[in-house]
């Protein structure tokens, strides 16, 4: 089972536009937005109003006064729960968003697999020869040890391999084996 979304998107400026959030007094909107957030954790709310005051750790008077019509219009009562049905369209839209984006992992994931052998392995993927352009092949060759063929990657991966060997023995040396 997939984890729950831990957020959701709150469009201030959709909720500001709205008379009946505007027509809200301060406890009704702070009610709205408890309800809100308790129904994205838990899905839904008591719609009972002594239950939702315990529910939301607010006393019951706190709660009766401010659960409006204007509070109520937002919600929807199913089976004694107060549940928002714009949290679960969001809900549903991130849940096949998600579908959509496993299914289309999961496609490049068995299509890169079914390559099989023609997927190439990184040493194949190194170039044939040092580039040209605006590296010094002079200075780059004089780095190498006398008789590297660095044309030849074998031996150019050997070099590296020993190269980068011999760095970990110097700074093993430098600290002393620390």
């Amino acid at each position: 089972m997939a984890k729950k979304p831990p957020a959701f998107m709150f469009y201030s400026a959709n909720l500001i536009a709205d008379k009946q959030y505007r027509m809200m007094s301060l406890a009704e909107r702070g009610l709205y937005l408890s309800i809100l957030v308790e129904c994205w954790s838990n899905n839904s709310v008591p719609a009972d109003t002594a239950t939702m005051a315990r529910w939301l750790g607010l006393e019951p008077s706190e709660v009766e006064s401010a659960l409006t019509e204007r509070v109520k219009s937002f919600f929807s009562n199913v089976n004694g729960e107060l549940i928002s049905p714009d949290l679960e369209d969001y809900r549903e839209k991130l849940a096949t968003q998600r579908n959509k984006q496993s299914t289309g992992g999961k496609k490049g994931a068995k299509r890169r697999w079914e390559k099989g052998s023609k997927v190439c392995s990184l040493a194949s993927r190194l170039p044939n020869s040092i580039p040209n352009g605006s590296l010094n092949q002079s200075k780059l060759n004089q780095s190498l040890p006398v008789g590297t063929d660095v044309d030849n990657k074998s031996n150019y991966n050997s070099y590296k391999t020993n190269h980068e060997e011999s760095t970990a023995e110097k700074y093993r040396i430098a600290t002393k084996g620390e």
